[in-house]
């Protein structure tokens, strides 16, 4: 069985972009607010510090 480079590096790069198009989920339990990106298994953690303007700042 032969493999398509083009066809797997196409999906390996949808997969893995993918992530940044799906909602993550937005968590704040007494903790510094962060974003949870994956399905089903969240891989991908953003943190958010806001700073003295209440800005909120990625990290």
């Amino acid at each position: 069985m032969k493999i398509h480079k083009k066809i797997f590096n196409l999906s390996a790069w949808l997969a893995v972009l993918a992530v940044f198009f799906i909602p993550g989920t937005l968590n704040n339990d007494n903790e510094p607010l962060r974003t949870k990106y994956g399905f089903p298994l969240r891989f991908l953690m953003d943190y958010h510090v806001s700073n003295s303007n209440g800005l909120i700042k990625k990290l």
